[in-house]
């Protein structure tokens, strides 16, 4: 889009010679003016209409009503018989206040005991539209306050009119008991408000739309503002570019500052130069250090797998211990029992016992004899052993038992009676029939005889 169209476009098909590059230049410069002046004259535009939708369009009624008003009678809204309130007068301040009700009964008036000679004048007070009045009131024998700030009558005068038609009507019937006028005079009433709060409903809707145009037309107007900056910045950029030819002596200090340039130009290159190489040696120096921290990684992975086989190995290293100790005791208690068995050695060497030892005594069966009947008894003792020495055993003694046991033959009396020497044996005897019992202690003498 061409920024200048508003200026008029060159007729191409025209024959006129084309300007100079100066005229041209020229040309441009002056569009540029002609953006700013058109720039100033939106910015004053848009100011003037920031002034005009910023002004509140609903003051010329307000005023209207305020002039309207001037001078009038304060009221707070309410139509009464005697002290009762028998109707709130839409919009005004009892009725805004939503807390008083047909019906509510008047009691005081800023703390003043009223009747319906002086609830009047009351509730009238200074007669200055404004101005504060604190009614008590009685509802279902429950007293409360309501503070009211009186309005100019003028704003209520339709109104006010109206409710007092609507009451003398209604009053009229009432004195006539004509039941049917004064309940439509009550609907009357009701449609009447409802259609009074209906139109307050719609004015506050006309007022919240317009004042939300209000701030749309705000908005609308700044972003053209910061659009217009925008244009102006771009304009005072363009200026700067589009800068009037040099003249010749401008153009000849130029040429005499050039050699100068040409020295800073080679200062500057050599400069760039060993930039650049300082540059290289630095991009070196990172990889050189890059190749040490990888090596350094490398040496720490290897360092913890060095560490984890250490430990390994200090584990088994515990474990074998362990085992050594196991079997330091083992030897050790194998080198006791083997000192213990040497000992005993050493013990039975010098002091040898005799396996094959008895008691001293030679025992016969006959089988012939009718006294003994093939009986086992002591034929004789044998001098030195165990039997001579306990002086107890005689010969003819009859056995009956060895140890506890019946012996059947010699064979049998034998292998009992011989033992290791110093063990002990027990011998039942009897002797014309009286049974006794003999303990020796098997010792070397003569071996056993058996007859």
């Amino acid at each position: 889009m061409d920024l200048f169209g508003i200026f008029g476009k060159k007729d191409e098909s025209s024959t006129e010679q084309k300007p100079s590059d100066f005229e041209q230049q020229d040309s441009v410069q002056d569009r540029l003016y002609a953006l700013e002046k058109l720039i100033e004259k939106s910015e004053s535009y848009c100011d003037l209409m920031h002034t005009l939708i910023e002004k509140d369009v609903l003051s010329v009624e307000t005023q209207t009503f305020a002039n309207a008003s001037a001078g009038s009678r304060s009221t707070v809204g309410i139509m009464i018989k005697g002290v009762v309130i028998d109707n709130l007068l839409t919009g005004g301040p009892a009725a805004n206040s939503k807390k008083m009700a047909k019906g509510d009964t008047i009691l005081k008036v800023d703390g003043k005991s009223c009747t319906s000679d002086n609830v009047l004048d009351l509730l009238r007070g200074e007669d200055v539209p404004g101005s504060l009045v604190v009614l008590t009131l009685q509802r279902n024998r429950e007293e409360f306050d309501v503070a009211l700030a009186r309005m100019a009558t003028g704003e209520l005068a339709d109104k006010k009119k109206m409710f007092e038609l609507f009451t003398a009507v209604k009053d009229h019937a009432v004195k006539s008991q004509d039941r049917d006028v004064a309940s439509i005079v009550d609907e009357s009433i009701t449609l009447w408000t409802n259609m009074l709060e209906a139109d307050a409903v719609h004015d506050q809707t006309i007022v919240d739309n317009v004042q939300a145009m209000q701030l749309e037309g705000i908005i609308f107007v700044k972003k053209l503002k910061e659009l217009l900056a925008q244009l102006r910045a771009i304009y005072v950029q363009d200026m700067k570019f589009f800068q009037k030819p040099l003249s010749p002596s401008q153009l000849a200090d130029d040429l005499k500052s050039e050699k100068g340039n040409s020295a800073l130009l080679e200062k500057l290159q050599k400069e760039n130069a060993d930039m650049k190489e300082e540059l290289a040696k630095l991009r070196g120096m990172g990889d050189a250090l890059k190749s040490r921290d990888e090596e350094i990684e490398r040496l720490k992975k290897q360092l913890k797998e060095e560490q984890e086989g250490r430990s390994r190995a200090e584990g088994e290293l515990k474990n074998l211990r362990d085992e050594h100790m196991k079997c330091d005791e083992i030897i050790k208690e194998l080198r006791n029992q083997l000192e213990l068995s040497k000992s005993r050695v050493k013990l039975g060497a010098s002091a040898p016992r005799n396996p094959r030892c008895g008691v001293g005594i030679v025992f016969a069966k006959d089988e012939t004899d009718q006294v003994l009947e093939g009986k086992i008894f002591v034929q004789s003792i044998v001098p030195g052993g165990a039997a001579a020495d306990c002086k107890k055993i005689q010969p003819n003694d009859v056995l009956e038992k060895i140890d506890g046991k019946v012996m059947g033959d010699l064979q049998e009396v034998f292998q009992n009676l011989v033992g290791m020497e110093g063990t002990e044996v027990t011998l039942e005897l009897s002797r014309a029939s009286q049974v006794f019992t003999v303990t020796l202690n098997r010792k070397p003498a003569n071996t056993t005889q058996l007859v």
